[in-house]
């Protein structure tokens, strides 16, 4: 069996997603406080309260808050009331990985909500709605069902004439293309919202550029410029992607953002092989970051850093940090997303490291890759369940190799660098013959390759192929 090859470009595009989505989903200042006074101030209070708890990390408690809250609202026959508090209950399971119950409050939500006369209280909130759905979907995986979310929004903002939540919705339009690897429809849907007589995404240049750059950007517009330099260094326009990064760092004033923000500077300069400028980036970065997630992609991108840096009880030490993280990860997305990648990097690691060097695990390896499948396969991830697959079919063939080389089998000396190829720090354990493990191999790579051809997903037929 030939070599395979398996860019993670996409996953590392999925977790840089991560970031928008943490401020961009619920964004409680489009809730409509001021025309649902008409309910009962004692619930009201209680709802907000439930938000509270809810800012604060204590989602369970939120969770409780707003159970009680929409009974008391059932029993009053607040319907609208209902509808909205239901959608912040289904946020609030996503975050804890309970996409049963997700999904069941955002349907309910949505059904109360749609089945109101439209007004100017009910659309704001089924505006909100909507996008909290997309969130949803695009939390399992399902970018294509989330563009289709964050369209209805955008156009429900537009019948209230409410610009802000029509700039969300877009910027969030923009992450779903982003996903599916729709880099120009994703760089055009940004320039058409954040400049004005918007130019085409190949005409963006610094002289274009920096007269929309104000020095009094609104956080939501930040969001925007963010999401359209990580596109733009994508592409590889380094040069205007990192005009606007450093244009909008000067700015914030939250420190999550100013993490994001530094994380991609750090990535650009990595690209330019500015290695001292990239760690010192991904350092301001961390610690910058409260968020879990958004320390963990620092992290990551830190530790390929370093492996390819050659820097391996820094890596190591690191390490141990990742894994802690993603131990407290609830179930998502990016939890799969993030066991693949660090599985990825830990072959490059094994690749590039010698027998004298601290090197990775196979089983360690292995036990990521296969939790990600199992996690993938409980929220229904499919592109999660193909890569899990694929780098295990990778995984076994290195194993194949290895043991090959062990037993001084000499075609595969001929083929291959039996000194260099992949060493593990378990490699004399592998307890398993050269012929299972070539099966193995085959096994999951074919199951990889029907997986997306029959899901239709060409970029990742390419890749494992």
């Amino acid at each position: 069996m030939g070599k395979m090859l398996l860019v993670m470009g996409s996953l590392v595009r999925f977790l840089l997603l991560l970031f928008l989505s943490f401020i961009l989903t619920f964004s409680w200042s489009n809730v409509p406080w001021n025309q649902v006074m008409a309910v009962s101030p004692v619930l009201l209070e209680q709802e907000q309260q439930g938000r509270k708890w809810y800012q604060q990390g204590e989602i369970n408690r939120a969770i409780e808050t707003w159970l009680n809250t929409i009974e008391d609202y059932e029993k009053q026959g607040e319907i609208v009331a209902q509808g909205r508090v239901l959608s912040y209950l289904a946020l609030a399971y996503s975050y804890l990985g309970q996409w049963q119950q997700a999904d069941s409050s955002i349907n309910k939500s949505l059904d109360l909500l749609q089945s109101q006369p439209e007004n100017n209280k009910v659309l704001p909130i089924l505006a909100e709605a909507f996008n909290i759905q997309g969130t949803l979907f695009l939390g399992r995986g399902n970018p294509l069902a989330a563009l289709s979310s964050w369209e209805q929004s955008t156009a429900t903002y537009e019948k209230v004439q409410d610009t802000s939540g029509v700039l969300l919705t877009n910027i969030n339009q923009a992450r779903a293309l982003q996903s599916l690897g729709l880099y120009t429809k994703a760089c055009q849907k940004l320039s058409e919202n954040l400049i004005d007589n918007s130019l085409e995404c190949d005409q963006l240049n610094l002289e274009k550029i920096n007269p929309y750059l104000s020095n009094d950007l609104t956080s939501l517009q930040q969001a925007g410029w963010l999401s359209l330099g990580q596109i733009l260094r994508q592409q590889g326009n380094l040069g205007t992607s990192e005009l606007i990064l450093n244009k909008i760092l000067d700015q914030v004033y939250s420190q999550e953002t100013k993490a994001s923000i530094l994380l991609n500077i750090g990535q650009g300069l990595q690209l330019q092989n500015d290695i001292e400028g990239a760690k010192d980036s991904y350092q301001q970065a961390i610690i910058a970051a409260s968020n879990v997630e958004t320390r963990l992609k620092i992290q990551l991108n830190k530790l390929n850093l370093l492996i390819t840096e050659n820097s391996w009880i820094e890596a190591q030490e690191l390490l141990i940090d990742i894994e802690n993280i993603i131990l407290q990860l609830p179930l998502s997305k990016t939890k799969v997303d993030s066991q693949i990648y660090l599985a990825n990097l830990l072959l490059k690691w094994s690749n590039l490291g010698t027998a004298s060097d601290l090197l990775p695990s196979w089983t360690k390896v292995q036990n990521l890759l296969e939790n990600a499948q199992k996690d993938a396969e409980i929220i229904n991830y499919e592109k999660g369940i193909i890569y899990a697959l694929g780098n295990l079919g990778k995984l076994y063939e290195k194993l194949a190799i290895n043991k090959a080389c062990q037993n001084n089998n000499n075609l595969v000396s001929d083929l291959y660098n039996c000194e260099n190829n992949h060493q593990f720090s378990d490699s004399n354990q592998i307890n398993l013959s050269s012929n299972f493990l070539n099966n193995q191999a085959k096994k999951f790579t074919e199951q990889a390759l029907i997986k997306a051809q029959s899901k239709q997903i060409p970029n990742n037929t390419y890749v494992l192929q």
